[in-house]
């Protein structure tokens, strides 16, 4: 897998399941999301975020659609947020704030993706 990676799709799949669990690392009681250093994380929750919260589909109380960013894109996430307001799907889409350095201008640059 490469260094710098985002997998954002509609998985029709909620936070807890087997799937979820294979992507980012399992639950242990007492210690909570298990993940690998190497791996995937949820860009959800690296907003400050509940893992359980969001929704991102009207007859679904849960986010099926997710963002996911490896390890070293982690410390870049600035926010997410779910588009409750937005019309062309049947889906909420998901939105995430990646923040950046251009080193030629010294500045963090700030991209939205969705």
């Amino acid at each position: 897998m490469p260094d710098d990676v985002v997998v954002m799709a509609d998985m029709n799949f909620g936070p807890g399941p087997r799937e979820y669990d294979r992507l980012i690392g399992g639950f242990a009681p007492g210690y909570g999301r298990l993940t690998n250093r190497r791996g995937l994380l949820d860009a959800w929750v690296l907003a400050w975020h509940e893992e359980a919260s969001g929704a991102t589909h009207p007859n679904a109380n849960l986010r099926i659609d997710h963002c996911f960013v490896s390890s070293s894109l982690a410390d870049r996430v600035s926010g997410a947020w779910v588009d409750q307001e937005a019309n062309g799907s049947d889906h909420w889409p998901v939105w995430v704030n990646l923040d950046t350095f251009l080193p030629r201008t010294g500045c963090i640059s700030r991209f939205l993706i969705k």
